[in-house]
């Protein structure tokens, strides 16, 4: 017969506002003592361990014992409860209690626990304990998605795909084993005894979107979502957390996933297990299982009565904790839609002190005064910034100043699977609010700003936002946080000078191209009457300052960055100013209706900076001549053209002589109106001389203000025709499979990084002059070559 090992209770109730049973189970070090002498007696007589686990008064359950831990100050049991098909685990020393009894048949759980060194056992919600009943997906989810990735299944993961990593160095790690992994006895699951999980079976496409899915959701964290084993042991075992996805459903048969609530800061390795093999409805399984270990309960309604929201029909969202499959857009949730059952916090749980993790740190400033530089190329191609909006608080900002124009900029997030829905907010350069660009659609996350701008400093701030009905089928703002970036284009900035409000540079900061401005044209760019305090000015130009409006009363000239005008007697009193060009052979300003002789165009009032004419109405095959133009040294010119155009398309070219010597094309931009103006320019070769200048429009239509010749030192000459050595260039582009290298990389180090997310990619490496980005997804991607120091970098799109 069976030895049983048999504990005695006593019971006590505490009660407060509301009343909790609990059963004491004597001092900690007498119920240990007790379990020893009788676990010893039973291995003496060689017989199966049962064990009679009381949990109230008059209750006990059967337990029998499949694993077994022992030392001289503690035991550790696990077994099932037999005849219910229950589970107990019990880890007791002489100063600590922990375990539990779950009984997923009737859902009811028990829990060990210690208080002042007196062992205790109590009823709580089996929710507290453990993820039960999560929905499975249907089959035909499962087949949709695998049909999209169009790749054999139960082939092993590709190797790349085991490196993938989305926070080096976090202060936490949760690795997605998807190739089988062999749970010895003595782990939680399965009363205690070992599983062995099958790989997921997964193409690697489903993994590398499912990977997407779960690095996504925990981007606001300080949290590496990685599918590298070495990478996960290296963290200590209470800031990790392993999620199997397997069809081995050993741990919880019939279900969707299952994980053990707050488990993630755990000193025992007790993994989490995801059921679902497929990329975005898996992913969202990982997430939800992994949610879990952080503390989250489920998300579900009252009104019906379900445990799990699944989102509604028709609609775009659907929470983590409940059941995302079938919705684009899953997020973290407070319970903001009708009949929440859960208004727990998931975002601030996650990042909360307990767990370590915490939030990523805040890459960009809040406000305008931590704004970041928009940078942008001679094309005025916004050179791409990738950021996180981690919390509802959170606030990207970011500057930047244009000539003048139509200025274009995008804020995309990933481009599937995303979860923040972006807004763009436009303020002027005092840091008011001008503007505001989103889509309302809940489907459409990204969000554009198309304006005409004048010329001028400006801040963008990027944040997320809401759409829909937050109650029914929309969301709010608070679970719409995650990854973005920024492109676009801004007519170039081609000030000589720019003026500060304060000393030192500080406050607002206004470019100026060479020009006279009155009040009214200062005050237009953001400038205030008697409040120039500071200024820059480029070499090669002056800036003169009058107290006065319309260049009238007491000025001063200065020619050089001046940190404050209080030296000159001059602060706080400009009322108007002239930005030119100081008194040097080296370069010549020409108005555009000073010409010598023309054919076809006609002048105008113009409304750019300095005022007076412009040269209009210049269509293909009119001319202008200035005759008498000195060149006064052989070499290289700029020749700066101040433009305007409405359309797209437009061409001038300049030569010299009637055309005896032809200097070459330059394309006109559409500046989004014919008197919004840019500065456009092409360097040529001179030798020296006095030659009559002349202007031909190739293409029409163009306006054109002045333009501006300066002769260019050898240095800067050689600086701005050099072309860089290229190292390798990469082809085809757009490719589909493979990408080739014109020359060898053999011992070069190619990283791959997806230009929207940031993330780095892995791929193939398939001989010395080529790699296999078959299976990177459409889009476009930096490939960077580091042959020992020396970095290239090239751009290609993936198709």
């Amino acid at each position: 017969m069976k030895k049983s090992i048999y504990f005695s209770f006593i019971a006590l109730v505490a009660s407060c506002n509301w009343a909790i049973s609990q059963t004491s189970l004597g001092k900690n070090e007498t119920f240990l003592s007790n379990v020893k002498k009788n676990l010893t007696e039973s291995t003496s007589k060689g017989k199966e361990k049962d064990i009679l686990l009381k949990i109230d008064a008059n209750k006990a359950l059967n337990g029998k014992i499949n694993f077994q831990k022992s030392s001289s100050t503690s035991e550790y049991i696990i077994g099932e409860i037999t005849n219910n098909g229950g589970s107990f685990y019990i880890d007791i020393s002489k100063k600590d209690l922990q375990g539990h009894i779950i009984i997923k048949s009737t859902n009811k759980a028990y829990k060990y626990y210690s208080e002042n060194d007196n062992a205790f056992v109590k009823e709580v919600d089996i929710n507290s304990l453990i993820c039960v009943n999560y929905q499975n997906v249907p089959d035909r989810q499962l087949l949709n998605e695998a049909n999209k990735s169009q790749e054999p299944q139960n082939a092993p993961v590709a190797e790349a795909l085991l490196d993938l990593q989305s926070l080096p160095g976090a202060a936490g790690c949760v690795l997605l084993d998807f190739d089988g992994y062999y749970m010895p006895a003595g782990n939680l699951w399965n009363n205690g005894n070992a599983i062995n999980a099958a790989p997921s079976g997964m193409s690697d496409a489903a993994v590398l979107e499912h990977w997407e899915v779960v690095s996504e959701d925990y981007r606001p964290f300080n949290l590496n979502i990685t599918t590298n084993e070495s990478v996960f042991n290296s963290y200590p075992r209470n800031r990790r957390m392993r999620v199997v996805i397997t069809p081995t459903n050993t741990a919880a048969p019939g279900a969707g996933g299952v994980a053990y609530i707050g488990s993630f800061n755990w000193d025992n390795d007790v993994p989490c297990w995801v059921f679902i093999t497929s990329g975005k409805s898996g992913g969202d399984a990982s997430s939800h299982e992994i949610g879990h270990t952080f503390d989250l309960g489920h998300d579900g309604r009252t009104n019906p009565q379900e445990g799990y929201f699944l989102g509604i029909d028709g609609t775009s969202w659907a929470p983590i904790m409940g059941a995302g499959y079938y919705r684009p857009v899953v997020q973290w949730s407070k319970g903001q839609y009708n009949y929440a059952d859960n208004l727990q916090d998931d975002v601030a749980t996650i990042a909360g002190s307990k767990f370590g993790v915490g939030y990523r740190g805040d890459d960009y400033g809040n406000n305008t005064a931590g704004a970041a530089s928009l940078t942008y190329n001679a094309n005025g191609t916004i050179n791409q910034k990738n950021g996180i909006i981690s919390s509802e608080a959170d606030y990207d900002f970011f500057t930047f100043t244009t000539g003048g124009g139509n200025v274009v900029i995008n804020a995309n997030t990933v481009s599937r699977n995303g979860n923040l829905h972006l807004i763009i907010r436009l303020f002027n350069a005092s840091g008011t609010q001008i503007g505001t660009y989103w889509n309302s659609d809940p489907f459409a996350l990204n969000a554009s700003m198309n304006v005409n701008l004048a010329a001028g400093k400006y801040y963008i701030g990027v944040d997320g936002t809401g759409a829909g009905d937050a109650g029914y089928g929309g969301y709010s703002a608070y679970g719409s946080i995650g990854s973005y970036s920024i492109t676009g284009t801004i007519p170039p900035d081609n000030g000589v000078a720019t003026v500060y409000k304060d000393c030192n540079y500080g406050g607002y900061a206004i470019s100026l191209a060479p020009g006279n401005y009155t009040l009214s044209q200062l005050q237009a760019k953001g400038v205030v009457n008697d409040d120039i305090s500071s200024l820059k000015v480029n070499s090669g130009y002056e800036i003169v300052l009058y107290v006065d409006d319309n260049f009238n009363g007491s000025s001063v000239v200065i020619g050089s960055n001046d940190t404050c005008l209080v030296d000159n007697n001059f602060n706080d009193l400009a009322s108007s100013l002239r930005v030119r060009a100081t008194s040097s052979s080296s370069s010549i300003l020409i108005q555009a209706e000073n010409y010598t002789a023309m054919s076809g165009i006609q002048t105008e009032a113009t409304t750019d900076a300095g005022g007076g004419l412009n040269v209009g109405y210049a269509d293909t095959g009119d001319w202008m001549a200035y005759n008498s133009i000195n060149f006064p040294s052989s070499g290289s010119y700029l020749i700066e053209y101040r433009v305007a155009s409405a359309v797209n398309g437009a061409v001038l070219s300049s030569d010299l002589n009637a055309g005896s010597i032809i200097l070459g094309n330059v394309a006109i931009p559409n500046t989004g109106g014919w008197q919004n103006w840019q500065t456009v320019s092409q360097t040529v070769n001179v030798n020296a001389g006095t030659y009559n200048f002349g202007i031909y429009i190739q293409s029409s239509g163009v306006n054109l203000n002045w333009f501006r010749i300066t002769k260019i030192s050898n240095a800067a000459a050689k600086e701005s025709t050099s072309e860089p050595k290229e190292m390798f260039v990469v082809y085809p582009n757009p490719v589909e499979n493979t990408l080739f290298f014109t020359a060898e990389v053999e011992s070069a180090k190619i990283t791959i990084i997806d230009v929207q997310s940031g993330n780095v990619i892995p791929f193939r490496k398939n001989n010395d002059k080529s790699i296999d980005v078959s299976l990177l997804k459409p889009g476009i991607y930096s490939v960077i070559v580091d042959n020992n120091g020396q970095m290239e970098r090239r751009r290609f799109i993936k198709k």
